[in-house]
This record gives structure tokens, sequence and C-alpha cells, in this order.
């Protein structure tokens, strides 16, 4: 009779590297119980949880600007909701791609619909931040933004940046660099440990 030694990773479950991050439960709990406190894991959920805090934060004071940045047109326009302001992300590219873009385009690029891009492009261009043209194929129309509209997003970009490095006072390239760190040591660890699994799985109990 052939017997499997007591907390021996799962046959199949941790024998090659490629699955050490399947989804399949009884894995999971074995990677949580031979893992879970080890200062290496332990290090990298640390930096993880930073992270996470750095870029809410951010998210948050994102949302706090859009809705008391309000002094022109272009920032009540573009602040009056979420599809509005991803829009306008969009609308930057074409002044730093020098291209234009279509309808179709940016409707597939933001799964949203052709009607509502239309209507976003129309207004923009009312507002004189866009150039509109006539593309080859005569039946799409191009546009781009104007470089007042840039100058606007540039502007924007200097102010967000700014006020995000005065108010953070934890360096998130550094975070980041210690959370790469952090993984690689646990990688190490997986290894280390993945190599021992195997000898285990030549090891039978036999009564």
């Amino acid at each position: 009779m052939t017997m499997q030694k007591k907390d021996q990773a799962p046959k199949g479950s941790i024998g090659t590297n490629k699955l050490f991050w399947n989804n399949d439960p009884t894995h999971l709990q074995f990677l949580e119980k031979h893992y879970e406190d080890t200062p290496a894991r332990q290090f990298s959920q640390t930096m993880l949880d930073n992270l996470i805090k750095i870029y809410v934060k951010r998210w948050q004071k994102m949302y706090v600007m859009k809705k008391t940045r309000k002094d022109t047109e272009l920032q009540r326009w573009i602040n009056q909701s979420t599809n509005h302001w991803h829009f306008g992300l969009w609308v930057a590219m074409t002044y730093l791609n020098k291209s234009y873009i279509t309808i179709t385009e940016i409707a597939d690029a933001m799964h949203i619909s052709r009607t509502t891009i239309s209507k976003m492009f129309e207004e923009l261009h009312a507002m004189g931040f866009l150039i509109k043209k006539d593309l080859q194929d005569k039946r799409q129309t191009g546009y781009k933004c104007t470089k007042s509209y840039y100058i606007n997003f540039e502007n924007f970009m200097v102010y967000y940046m700014d006020y995000t490095a005065s108010t953070e006072k934890t360096n998130i390239f550094e975070t980041i660099r210690m959370y790469a760190i952090s993984k690689q040591m646990c990688t190490k660890k997986h290894s280390n440990n993945t190599n021992l699994g195997q000898e285990q799985n030549n090891v039978e109990i036999s009564t």
C-alpha cells in the first residue's frame, strides 16, 4: 500500500513552475499553508498593500479634482461625466501622436456607442477645441485636438503631478521596486521548495 507523506504537495499541483499560480483550490491551500507565514510572503504583502494605498489615494484625489475644478468652460465640460473625462484623454493623445482619430476608432476603444462619441466630438468642435478633417476615405471624418486644448490638458497634468508629489509621503517608484524584489524572493523560495517537493514525491511509505 502506498501512502502520501503528510504535508506533501498534492501530486501534479506543485511539481512544475508553470502551475505555481494556478487556481486549483487544493493547490492554493497548499501554498497558503507553506508560504503564508514566511518573511518573504509577509514583506511582499506589505509592499502590495502600500502600493494599493497610494493608488487609491490618487484616485480619491482625482475624484475631488474632477468635482472642484470647474473654472473654465472646458474644465466644466471635461469634468461633467466619466465618459467626458476619459474621452478627453483620447482626444489629448491626437496632439501627441500628430494624427486624426475617427468616431469608430474611439467608440471601439472606449466601448461606448458611436452616437455618444459623435455627440461629444461635435460639442468639443463647437467649443473650438477640435480640428475636423475629411480623411482619404471620404466616408470618414477625422478629429484632432487644437493646441489650446492640449495646453489646457498639459496644465492639468502638471498641476496633478505637482499636487500628488507634494502630498504623497511614500515614493511610489521605490515602493514598486521593493514589491518587485519581494515577488522575486517569494519565487526563489517557491523554487527551493519545489525541488524539495519533487524529492518528496519519490518517497513512498509502504506498509
